[in-house]
């Protein structure tokens, strides 16, 4: 469990772990919060992303979850996204805080 007193020690820009379970449809539990001793390296360091889409745009193989817009182009070699209520994509982001590239998605039951 992320302490009270870490997760106030946090700041925009740190790179985090979060571990955790599906509760149930929709609801995620996150079993462990820390931050990494790596350093976020922009176009470089593996990012992976797993939540709930608040937007799906087809046309241009792009998601949204949360303030983040997924770019999902590449992952689309296999054929079209995985339909689900939840997803999940991993790939870089060229640019800290920018739009991640997704070279695999997929959806999480």
């Amino acid at each position: 469990m992320a302490s009270q007193t870490m997760l106030s020690g946090m700041k925009v820009g740190d790179f985090v772990s979060v571990n955790g379970s599906v509760v149930s449809s929709g609801w995620l539990y996150a079993d462990s919060v820390s931050v990494a001793s790596s350093m976020y390296v922009p176009g470089a360091t593996a990012v992976f992303v797993m939540g709930i889409p608040s937007k799906i745009d087809r046309v241009l193989a792009q998601a949204q979850i949360g303030e983040l817009t997924i770019d999902y182009t590449a992952a689309m070699s296999g054929g079209a996204i995985p339909s689900g209520f939840s997803l999940s994509f991993s790939g870089i982001q060229p640019v800290s805080r920018g739009l991640l590239v997704s070279d695999a998605v997929s959806a999480v039951e």
